[in-house]
């Protein structure tokens, strides 16, 4: 992706968690990797959660700004997972 040349860009993507474990996951910790000619651009992330049974088309998934796919991706806008802004750190969450 390329950054645009306006002050503000808010992009979106979203990315399929595999389905097919044998077993119950959870998340345990979190780190945000931003390439290092990137930082001065990146002030913060969102994560969103989608609605289960949202589906999509795993061969075209949503991505683009977000004001111009907020139709396709209105089902991932509800729950927050997780965030992170300049200056924040990796997340290890209690056991």
């Amino acid at each position: 992706y390329i950054v645009p040349s306006t002050d503000t860009t808010y992009f979106c993507q979203i990315f399929k968690v595999p389905s097919n474990f044998s077993e119950r996951r959870h998340a345990i910790a979190y780190k945000t990797i931003i390439d290092s000619n990137n930082r001065d651009l990146v002030h913060h992330v969102v994560l969103y959660e989608c609605n289960p049974t949202t589906m999509f088309d795993d061969n075209n998934l949503p991505i683009g700004v977000c004001d111009e796919i907020s139709e396709s991706i209105s089902a991932c806008s509800a729950n927050i997972a997780t965030t992170w802004a300049v200056g924040g750190d990796d997340v290890n969450f209690a056991k």
